[in-house]
């Protein structure tokens, strides 16, 4: 009976703490995999620049930075950011975690990588308190918020993405 309810314990805090996958940005002295972007990605993409463009003005682009199905390099890897010696980057995804996840999902994966190749973002695993557990505080913690808090507190995480302040998702956090 014990150790059915310490399962239970821990099946309820990975449900309600969001997915623990793991992202990194590497460096490599190799040269790029890809010249353009996978399609299944373009819509993602669109998102991201339409976000920036409300931060960044109308000249925001991802740039030339492809986004594609590939090795991440590590099985723990989910996603990478991968910046060449030659300046040029590039993210892969894999293709099993990205055929296994919803929409906001998939959205976080790439506004996260591209946090890392376009805006030169690093990890930030910053929480803050609330009744019943933490809430991260960036969309560039090195484990992604549970799609339900990303869409209750996104536009402090896009704020946060964008312009670097905690401010927004902190008030809305405290409004709750």
């Amino acid at each position: 009976m014990k150790k059915l309810l310490v399962l239970m314990a821990i099946a309820v805090i990975f449900a309600s703490c969001g997915m623990p996958i793991k992202k990194h940005a590497q460096e490599s002295t190799g040269t790029r995999l890809f010249a353009t972007t996978d399609s299944v990605f373009s819509e993602y993409i669109s998102k991201f620049e339409q976000e920036g463009k409300k931060y960044y003005g109308n000249d925001f682009k991802v740039g030339d930075i492809p986004v594609n199905f590939g090795d991440t390099g590590n099985p723990d890897f989910d996603g990478v950011c991968i910046m060449y010696s030659n300046g040029t980057r590039e993210v892969l995804i894999k293709k099993e975690w990205w055929d296994n996840r919803g929409v906001t999902s998939k959205e976080m994966m790439i506004f996260h990588e591209l946090g890392h190749c376009r805006l030169d973002k690093d990890h930030d695993d910053e929480t803050v308190p609330v009744e019943h557990g933490t809430v991260k505080v960036s969309l560039m913690n090195s484990v992604l918020p549970s799609a339900t808090t990303y869409i209750q507190y996104k536009a402090g995480y896009l704020a946060e993405l964008f312009q670097s302040t905690k401010e927004v998702l902190k008030n809305l956090v405290a409004s709750k």
